[in-house]
């Protein structure tokens, strides 16, 4: 496990704000989510461990931001990155390696995350029904989103995606490296200068 678990603090309101949204959750439910939720904190540009996602089958971004790196190992200009934002739930992306790829999820800046370790689980599933369809919404919300992404990288070009982006996160360029925004939007860094600077 990459990061330490820290004082119970966290923003828990925000988090069942978010989840309240995509499923309601009974009173039940939320009063065991108050003992079973903990909350990591992870530094700088450190890794999540490639058994994160088995260890905490759902992770929410409290504070900072995170990206998750598809790299071609043949070719290391050959990248794909997503971006996860502050008060989302990561998507649980196999991290896995092998002869062609590298796929890894970090954070961008220090971070701390709610998540619900695996030992509850078994539980939630068996006590509260509403769990399983919230982790199905989620997941479906999530596959949605990725799809209209690439759809976007299909029709719309860069200019025009970057114009996108930045209604949705005026503030991208603070959030992430220029390097990583041009990933996301599926250009080359130089590419994304070049259309920034004509912008300004």
């Amino acid at each position: 496990m990459i990061g330490s678990f820290v004082k119970k603090n966290m923003n828990q309101d925000k988090f069942f704000q978010i989840i309240d949204g995509i499923q309601q959750t009974s009173p039940g439910l939320k009063a065991y989510l108050n003992v079973a939720l903990k909350s990591l904190a992870t530094g700088k540009n450190t890794s999540l461990g490639t058994d994160h996602h088995q260890e905490f089958p759902l992770t929410f971004i409290e504070k900072g931001n995170l990206k998750t790196t598809l790299e071609s190992k043949i070719n290391p200009d050959h990248k794909l990155v997503r971006l996860h934002f502050q008060h989302e739930v990561i998507p649980p992306f196999i991290i896995e390696e092998n002869d062609d790829f590298t796929l890894r999820t970090e954070a961008m800046e220090d971070s701390v995350m709610i998540v619900i370790p695996k030992k509850h689980i078994y539980t939630l599933y068996q006590n509260f029904p509403e769990f399983h369809i919230l982790k199905q919404k989620i997941a479906g919300l999530q596959l949605n989103e990725l799809l209209h992404h690439v759809l976007e990288l299909q029709v719309n070009e860069v200019a025009g995606r970057l114009e996108n982006l930045l209604k949705w996160k005026p503030d991208i360029f603070q959030i992430a490296q220029i390097n990583d925004v041009a990933r996301y939007l599926g250009t080359h860094p130089n590419n994304l200068s070049t259309i920034r600077n004509k912008k300004t």
